[in-house]
């Protein structure tokens, strides 16, 4: 049986508390969402130089960037911040 490393996230915007599902993938260098997880939740994006990537899920490009601020990854340590965390938007399928 193969096992997908995932977990959750969770994040505050403009007093909303949000949590997502994220793959977990210790090969990647960047931090990556898709751009249809970020609808309804009012995160603005900024401009960047483009780069690409690949992961577990696939190969991406992108030239949008997210800031979350104040995120937890609670099953890794329920009691630690993220101050900041940059991730790259993308719109390619995942796999």
């Amino acid at each position: 049986m193969d096992y997908v490393p995932v977990t959750t996230l969770s994040f505050k915007n403009k007093n909303k508390n949000y949590t997502l599902h994220v793959l977990l993938d210790s090969g990647s260098t960047t931090s990556w969402i898709k751009r249809s997880v970020l609808q309804g939740k009012d995160l603005q994006t900024f401009k960047v130089p483009a780069i690409t990537g690949s992961t577990l899920a696939g190969n991406f490009k992108a030239n949008e960037l997210i800031w979350l601020k104040d995120t937890k990854l609670q099953e890794l340590d329920p009691h630690r911040t993220v101050l900041e965390m940059g991730l790259h938007v993308f719109d390619a399928p995942c796999r």
